[in-house]
């Protein structure tokens, strides 16, 4: 019996890790296209404004507004994948056998407060993404974008990040109490 428990918590936790990596994929893709769209867009507009003398109008705000899907929309996956920028000497010198404990204790130390910062950030983002949908926040200029998606869409990044930097605390507490 105790052997089927142990089987049923590892496997929800495989699939919980497996649903969350493809949710995270998701995101990849939708900044992928993000980049994608505000290439096309930008040499449309460089060559309408050289080329046919008609610039695409709202080409420069697209395009900054679109950078926040880019960047929000990959940061989990950037953390999943370990290709952000991060000071490894320390922990790499404590990989050794007889010294993995206090890496792992390091490591949770070292997710535990930036997963404090980036909730507050996320908890922060939906209030001002509410108060952006209520007072009917736009840019200005040609174009009217409403500024209240493009803050969900920063809580939604800040929430996936807090989700990955979850796991990877989980994961060294696990590693810890071996």
């Amino acid at each position: 019996m105790e052997n089927k428990k142990g089987f049923k918590r590892k496997a929800s936790s495989i699939i919980a890790k497996l649903t969350f990596s493809q949710i995270e994929i998701v995101f990849l893709y939708i900044a992928g296209t993000g980049i994608l769209f505000s290439m096309c867009l930008t040499t449309s507009d460089v060559f309408g404004r050289y080329a046919l003398r008609k610039p695409i109008i709202g080409t420069v705000e697209i395009t900054e507004l679109l950078l926040v899907i880019i960047i929000y929309f990959a940061v989990a996956n950037t953390e999943m994948s370990g290709t952000h920028i991060s000071m490894s000497a320390i922990p790499e010198m404590l990989k050794r056998k007889e010294k993995m404990k206090l890496y792992h204790a390091i490591e949770i130390f070292n997710f535990v407060f930036p997963l404090f910062i980036f909730i507050l950030a996320c908890g922060l983002f939906i209030l001002s993404s509410y108060n952006a949908y209520v007072s009917n926040e736009a840019s200005f200029g040609p174009l009217y974008i409403r500024y209240w998606p493009l803050k969900l869409i920063i809580a939604i990044g800040f929430g996936s990040l807090c989700i990955r930097l979850t796991l990877k605390i989980i994961g060294h507490i696990k590693e810890l109490t071996k």
